[in-house]
């Protein structure tokens, strides 16, 4: 008798075993997923406002066309959570498998006088990996992306030197950059689930009276603008460091004229594909807001002699998350400075090369503080915020990114 008992013992097991097995196969099973193309986040009519360098990269013709650069490059990706299926454009149409498109929703470009004979520009391309289900034009996920590049020239680049660059940009590199190979990096990188427990998005951007002193007139003439920025920005070393999903940043009763680049609409996101296919996608509601207070810069100068002086250029913010019952996990501030010689030749300081070297400083901010939430350092944490129990805020914020 102990012998078949023994025996139904080990059958049991091994049956057991099998089963869990066969679970874990199934669970691990990638996402199907169809690759819906390339898309502006903008009306067809906006789009050579908005988008005007990268419009006519989309439409080029006789050169290397965007799409076949595009879908040459997918079919080298590498990710095992995903079957991603590369069809011909607008095949991807299927109530099996959700979507997924490459959509530009930031351009810029900004032109700073160094010296005399010697500009700097700086290119910045931003995207999303951006998912959906064709049927029910529901987002499911956002994992946002961008690349920042600067070039340097003897005189003040027109046009046409600009488009070049992005043309580099998109099919060559510049000091190693692409902005496709960003895409496909991030894209080898991600998990796709065709539902999630909870949803985050930054919903709110407050910008601080402290902040307009140094703001360029294009930023303080559309705040809206600026607004999307921190909050693509901040997403995207969010869901780069973390390796969360997130919903798109969109502004909810503004009038047209003012929505910014690159935001949602009263909950819709209107995609023109580079076929002219348009649709219209709801954003659904987040659970888990985030909100960004932009409280102000400062410029001290650090150091100074015959070749140049050093500044500080200091950002500083608040950060604040809710869990998903509306409780506050965190709420804290932090700052950084970034130190940028100017030297003696640069006798003209405009407001717009300060401005620039304020983004850099927040930007590094944003990076920073989305790496800590899991790294937790206390010397970083000490150097940036005279808050208390911020490392065990972080800490709580990584439990509820860990549960999305």
């Amino acid at each position: 008798m102990d012998k078949i008992y023994s025996r139904i013992a080990k059958w049991s097991i091994i049956i057991f075993i099998i089963e869990l097995v066969l679970s874990s196969t199934i669970l691990a099973a990638p996402q199907k997923v169809y690759f819906a193309g390339f898309a502006f986040l903008s009306d067809s009519a906006d789009i050579g406002h908005e988008y005007p360098f990268s419009k006519k990269i989309s439409q080029i013709k006789n050169g290397t066309p965007l799409d076949k650069v595009l879908r040459q490059k997918l079919e080298n990706i590498s990710n095992p959570n995903i079957d991603l299926i590369i069809k011909a454009l607008g095949e991807y149409k299927s109530s099996d498998a959700l979507s997924l498109a490459l959509v530009l929703d930031w351009e810029d470009v900004c032109i700073e006088e160094l010296a005399p004979d010697l500009f700097k520009t700086v290119l910045n391309l931003h995207g999303q990996i951006l998912v959906f289900d064709f049927d029910s034009m529901q987002i499911i996920a956002t994992f946002p992306f961008g690349v920042r590049v600067n070039d340097a020239s003897k005189s003040s680049p027109g046009n046409g030197h600009i488009q070049r660059l992005f043309e580099r940009l998109y099919f060559e590199h510049i000091g190693n950059v692409n902005f496709l190979d960003e895409f496909i990096t991030r894209l080898q990188q991600i998990k796709i689930k065709e539902a999630y427990n909870h949803r985050l998005k930054v919903t709110e951007v407050v910008i601080g009276d402290k902040s307009y002193r140094y703001m360029p007139a294009k930023a303080k003439n559309n705040p809206n603008a600026y607004k999307a920025f921190v909050a693509q920005q901040f997403s995207s070393f969010l869901s780069a460091n973390q390796g969360v999903a997130v919903l798109p940043y969109s502004v909810e009763n503004e009038q047209k004229d003012n929505i910014a680049k690159g935001q949602a609409i009263m909950g819709k996101m209107a995609l023109c594909f580079d076929n002219a296919t348009v649709l219209n996608l709801t954003v659904p509601e987040e659970d888990i807001p985030i909100k960004i207070t932009v409280r102000g810069f400062k410029k001290v100068k650090m150091d100074e002699n015959h070749t140049g002086a050093s500044w500080a250029y200091g950002s500083f913010i608040r950060f604040t998350v809710l869990d998903p019952l509306g409780e506050p996990v965190v709420n804290a501030k932090f700052k950084n400075a970034a130190v940028k010689i100017i030297p003696a030749s640069q006798t003209k300081v405009t407001i717009q090369s300060d401005w620039s070297a304020f983004e850099e400083s927040l930007l590094s901010l944003f990076n920073q503080l989305t790496q800590q939430i899991s790294k937790r350092s206390s010397s970083w944490i000490s150097k940036k915020t005279k808050d208390k129990n911020v490392k065990k805020q972080l800490k709580s914020l990584e439990e509820v990114l860990k549960k999305i």
